[in-house]
């Protein structure tokens, strides 16, 4: 009998210094990208310019997921705001590296730290 694998997402926010703070946790496969965008989707829409996504808890990233970034970015680059992703490792941050390599740059930025995603949302 084949397994499949069960792609859950947590996702958990907070606000610190005008800086929309997101924690991702799991999965952002296809099974679960919406719920992903969604999360993304409503701080930007409460009117969130710059936003950290910590990836330091997720095990897991599909081209869908890859897709909800890019689309979040853009959304964030058209009211003059950006999107940082910190602490993502392993698996997770080659393929993010892939994805810029093709053509996601300067959408996604990286960084190893919330701090150090912080202080360039503030520069």
């Amino acid at each position: 009998m084949e397994q499949r694998t069960q792609h859950t997402l947590t996702v958990t926010t907070h606000e610190k210094d005008g800086i929309a703070f997101v924690k991702m946790k799991g999965s952002l496969a296809s099974t679960t990208a919406a719920q992903g965008e969604a999360e993304l989707k409503k701080i930007v829409d409460g009117g969130a310019t710059k936003v950290v996504v910590n990836l330091a808890e997720l095990d897991y990233i599909a081209s869908a997921g890859l897709r909800v970034f890019l689309l979040v970015s853009k959304a964030l680059a058209e009211v003059n705001g950006g999107l940082m992703i910190s602490e993502s490792k392993g698996v997770v941050r080659e393929v993010i590296e892939t994805g810029i390599g093709y053509g996601f740059a300067p959408f996604i930025r990286l960084f190893n730290t919330d701090d150090e995603a912080m202080a360039a949302c503030k520069s």
